[in-house]
């Protein structure tokens, strides 16, 4: 891996603390291949210009980490491209989950058509901003499950996984 996990500035382990998390970047020409790994500490939902890629990671513990493996070959186009997240850190150990420190990692290898190689992977340059359309301080549904989930749509910024959004 080169890329570097990224999380918001304050607290580790926020418990039941949702981020969204951008980053555009500009494919030189036609692609050939791209091939991801994601993760996260302790859920993600991962989209391509807006369009939804996956879920995950599968259940497992910090030590041994389990990431995900997506071919985006079809999803980028030449021009500027965005990858947005939304990561959800349950900052609380639970039945399927070993409490770790709230975290995303993404590195994507992108192989061009005529020779050449981009990567785009987490670092100091993705945006991030705590999601505030999910509320923080709800009830765990019982001592081995997660939290119970209350949204507000309004709270939401509207097309914040799409190319034109002004992040």
């Amino acid at each position: 891996w080169e890329a570097s996990w990224i999380w918001s500035r304050g607290e580790e382990r926020p418990r039941n603390s949702f981020l969204y998390l951008r980053r555009s970047f500009e494919v030189p020409a036609a692609v050939r291949s791209a091939s991801v790994r994601v993760s996260a500490d302790s859920r993600y939902r991962l989209y391509v210009n807006g369009r939804y890629v996956g879920r995950g990671p599968p259940r497992s513990v910090p030590p041994w980490q389990y990431y995900d493996v997506y071919d985006l070959s079809g999803e980028l186009r030449r021009g500027v491209n965005v990858v947005a997240a939304l990561v959800h850190h349950y900052g609380e150990s639970t039945g399927q989950y070993i409490l770790g420190r709230g975290g995303f990692i993404f590195q994507m290898e992108v192989e061009l058509a005529g020779g050449g190689r981009l990567l785009v992977k987490t670092d100091r340059t993705w945006r991030v901003a705590r999601a505030r359309a999910w509320r923080q301080d709800t009830p765990r549904i019982n001592g081995a499950l997660g939290f119970v989930e209350v949204y507000d749509a309004r709270e939401e910024p509207l097309g914040w996984k799409d190319l034109g959004f002004d992040d």
